[in-house]
């Protein structure tokens, strides 16, 4: 009867061997595509952030030029202000002469 144990064991044995050899593979596979993955998420990662870092960039370069452009309108309105004072103050003279 032990001859039959011992056969039935070895049976055994290199049934469980190669069944964990499998699910090692399995594994080792599994960890392969999920550091691939990780590493793809981590370059789109960086790719997003040198993105959004280029538009805020961009949108800063873009403000300020929009405040140059009050700043030059705003000073323009003035000098046309000013002007029209200045013809309204004249027509004031005319008139009273």
């Amino acid at each position: 009867m032990e001859p039959l144990y011992a056969k039935l064991y070895d049976k055994y044995d290199k049934l469980k061997k190669r069944k964990l050899s499998e699910m090692d593979d399995i594994n080792r596979d599994q960890e392969e595509k999920f550091v691939n993955y990780v590493r793809a998420a981590e370059e789109l990662i960086q790719h997003l952030k040198s993105e959004n870092d280029k538009l805020y960039s961009e949108v800063n370069e873009l403000r300020s030029e929009v405040a140059s452009k009050m700043s030059s309108m705003d000073k323009q309105c003035a000098d046309y202000q000013k002007l029209l004072i200045e013809e309204n103050q004249k027509c004031k003279k005319l008139l009273i002469i």
